[in-house]
């Protein structure tokens, strides 16, 4: 079995019942997919007591941004460009553009949530599922 991302989707003792990677063995328990993983660890490991509806609806909703549109959106536009034969260069200038512009929208919601955080966490004083795929950068510019 080849090593590259498709061949493991497709074979079940790798990618589990759902033809999905990542796939996370816990026990006896396999899960897929990367929020399903999360969402998974989140509660195993004791952050999702105690917490409400609404910071459980919130955390998936900067979950799903953070990974859904934000790495899967970058990922679909090298796949598409990576496997389309005789592609323009204009086809590629387009595709760039049209995932910049999707960046460009969600980036500034997401700073102004980092920036309005009162703690280091998102949600409050404990990490919420969505602190687990947005982080804080250092800015490079201040030393």
């Amino acid at each position: 079995m080849s090593g590259n991302w498709y061949n493991m989707k497709s074979n079940a003792a790798v990618s589990g019942p759902f033809g999905t990677l990542p796939v996370m063995d816990w026990g006896s328990t396999r899960i897929g997919q990367t929020e399903a993983i999360a969402g998974y660890l989140y509660h195993k490991l004791g952050h999702g007591e105690g917490g409400t509806p609404e910071k459980a609806a919130m955390s998936a909703a900067i979950t799903s941004l953070g990974h859904q549109d934000m790495i899967v959106l970058c990922i679909q536009l090298v796949n598409v460009v990576g496997s389309m034969s005789g592609i323009t260069d204009e086809q590629v200038t387009q595709s760039v553009q049209s995932c910049q512009a999707r960046v460009n929208s969600i980036l500034p919601h997401l700073e102004t949530l980092i920036n309005n955080a009162s703690t280091e966490y998102l949600l409050g004083d404990t990490p919420c599922m969505g602190d687990y795929f947005v982080s804080r950068w250092p800015d490079p510019s201040v030393s």
